[in-house]
């Protein structure tokens, strides 16, 4: 990879958030060259970095939750659950708190 200008920032997005579409702010990033004029690494500062890093998680966090939704046993957990609502096989959380 040929050596990017120096001037300015990249733009990431996150990931496509369903109740709003969030941008994160420009990155302000530096790149280490080697003497050939190749990118050999990238310094961002540390808030760019752990912003970074969210968006990951999160990417991560929904892959889990989309894999987990359509696994049998969550289906199967889902359909219980409704089942008890209704059958009123239910408590308030606060009279199961209360029962402590």
């Amino acid at each position: 990879m040929k050596n990017p200008p120096f001037e300015g920032g990249i733009s990431i997005s996150e990931p496509i958030n369903k109740e709003n579409y969030l941008m994160a702010p420009p990155v302000n990033e530096q790149y280490i060259v080697d003497e050939k004029g190749n990118t050999t690494a990238v310094i961002l500062p540390i808030k760019d970095y752990k912003k970074i890093l969210s968006i990951l998680e999160q990417v991560e966090n929904h892959k889990e939750t989309m894999i987990l939704s359509q696994s049998a046993e969550f289906k199967k957990l889902v359909k219980k659950g409704l089942e008890d609502v209704r059958a009123n096989r239910i408590k308030l959380w606060k009279e199961i708190w209360d029962e402590l």
